[in-house]
């Protein structure tokens, strides 16, 4: 299966329709097979990348400064750290937003030590976890 370089050129995050279903960032260039590149390329917002850019940023890549290598090792690391925990920020909301009033105050001690007034309304409470979620985790 011969596979091809495509770069994505649009403006927001994108998850294509392909069997693969990459998740495609602004910028990102991924190896795709004939048969997806050839779907994709219908789309303005993807390019074929030449065969001299490959063999170029290959050879870019070979000649960079350590120090630059760890730099970039390092941010993608950070960029990846903060993607999980945004992820884990939705999926906790998520919960929180399906939870009665009991298992709101219950989840709040748990995991938050706050006790929370059981005579305020359902919705009071989950607007109350809701923030100790967004400033408990970030």
């Amino acid at each position: 299966m011969k596979f091809e370089l495509i770069r994505y050129e649009g403006t927001a995050p994108y998850t294509d329709r392909t069997p693969m279903r990459n998740a495609w960032e602004p910028g990102d260039e991924k190896l795709v097979s004939e048969a997806d590149a050839k779907a994709l390329l219908r789309y303005l917002e993807f390019k074929r990348v030449p065969a001299d850019a490959q063999n170029a940023a290959k050879a870019d890549d070979s000649k960079t400064d350590p120090a630059l290598a760890l730099a970039k090792q390092a941010a993608a690391e950070q960029q990846l750290r903060q993607k999980k925990t945004a992820d884990q920020i939705e999926s906790t909301l998520l919960e929180v937003s399906q939870m009665t009033k009991g298992a709101l105050a219950e989840f709040a001690k748990a995991n938050y030590g706050v006790e929370l007034s059981m005579k305020d309304k359902a919705d009071d409470l989950r607007n109350q976890v809701t923030a100790l979620v967004q400033g408990g985790l970030n």
